[in-house]
């Protein structure tokens, strides 16, 4: 029997932009609109695309640094801010939010229809770094 984990719809309401690239790394990002009326979810994120531009390993690392409209707290990073990828040779990882383990890697950009549920100013990748394995 076949059961289907899949929550909402994942659908673009942008295009891929570049973020940023380097001699070993292109990261692009969108807009990415998850729709599950039935389950209560109506939200919008930014997904990045991260592509490995060489023919070995890379170990990429950094910091998501994202300030939010009502948000009081300082802008200080915490470990959970902290992300890691190993990608493979030329290897293009794109997240998805049906995949549980992919969501860290999303950031929550607002609640559709909802003017004061602490939209996103501004998301930044800090102390990005790359790594030839």
């Amino acid at each position: 029997m076949f059961v289907n984990f899949l929550i909402g719809q994942e659908k673009p309401i942008s295009d891929w932009k570049t973020t940023i690239e380097n001699e070993n790394l292109l990261i692009s990002e969108r807009v990415l609109s998850i729709d599950d009326k039935k389950n209560g979810i109506e939200k919008e994120y930014i997904q990045y695309s991260y592509q490995n531009k060489t023919q070995k390993q890379l170990y990429v690392n950094w910091d998501f640094k994202s300030n939010y409209k009502y948000s009081n707290e300082k802008l200080e990073l915490t470990d959970e801010d902290y992300r890691v990828l190993i990608l493979e040779p030329n290897q293009t990882f794109i997240p998805k939010y049906s995949i549980q383990k992919d969501r860290i890697f999303l950031v929550f950009k607002r609640v559709v229809n909802a003017k004061k549920i602490n939209p996103l100013i501004y998301s930044s990748f800090a102390n990005l770094t790359t790594k030839k394995l």
